[in-house]
C-alpha cells in the first residue's frame, strides 16, 4: 500500500474512534425535524404496522434489526404478509433499529437512532389518544404534526440522575 492510502486509512480510523468514544456529542441525535421526515416518508408502512398492533391480542411485541434480540420474529409470528413486509422494509431498508408495542405503556415506538452512551430516539404513536407516550428512560417527548405521534428521546444516564432525587 502506498503511503497516501495508509494516511487516509489512519485518518478514517481516528475519526471512527473519536465518533465511537464521544458519540452524540459530535454528531448529535436526530431531532424533531428528522422525526417529521421519517413520519412523512414511511407513512404507509407505519400505518399498516400500527393498525395490526392495535388489533392484535398481544400485550407486547418487539422487532429488532439483527439477531441479537427478538421478541417477535417476523418469520415465526403469525402475522399477515403485508405487515411482515412493512416491518422488514423499515428495519432492513429504512434504518429503523426497533419497532415495539407495549400496551401497558400506551405506546407503539419506532426507534431509528441510538448511541453507545445508552441514548436513543425515534417516533412514537399513542394507542389511546387521550394519553401520552411512555418509553422506558424517556427524557423528552414532543408532539409531531400528525395527531397521536410524538418524537421521543431516551437517555438512560440522564433519566437515572433525574429520578434519583
Amino acid at each position: 500500500m502506498n503511503l497516501r492510502i495508509k494516511r487516509i486509512l489512519i485518518c478514517l480510523l481516528a475519526i471512527f474512534i473519536i465518533i465511537m468514544l464521544v458519540g452524540c456529542y459530535v454528531i448529535g441525535e436526530p431531532g424533531v425535524e428528522i422525526a417529521e421526515k421519517h413520519l412523512k416518508h414511511d407513512k404507509a408502512d407505519l400505518q399498516h404496522i400500527i393498525e395490526w398492533m392495535q388489533d392484535t391480542e398481544y400485550e407486547y411485541v418487539a422487532f429488532e434489526r439483527g439477531d441479537e434480540f427478538m421478541l417477535g420474529n417476523v418469520e415465526s409470528l403469525p402475522i399477515p404478509e403485508e405487515i411482515r413486509s412493512a416491518v422488514e422494509h423499515l428495519l432492513n431498508h429504512r434504518g429503523y433499529r426497533l419497532i415495539s408495542m407495549n400496551r401497558k405503556q400506551n405506546t407503539i415506538r419506532f426507534q431509528y437512532w441510538s448511541s453507545i452512551h445508552d441514548q436513543s430516539c425515534g417516533i412514537a404513536f399513542v394507542i389511546d389518544e387521550n394519553g401520552s407516550p411512555d418509553v422506558d428512560y424517556m427524557t423528552l417527548s414532543e408532539p409531531l404534526s400528525v395527531n397521536g405521534w410524538y418524537y421521543y428521546y431516551v437517555d438512560v444516564n440522564e433519566w437515572r440522575v433525574q429520578n434519583a432525587r
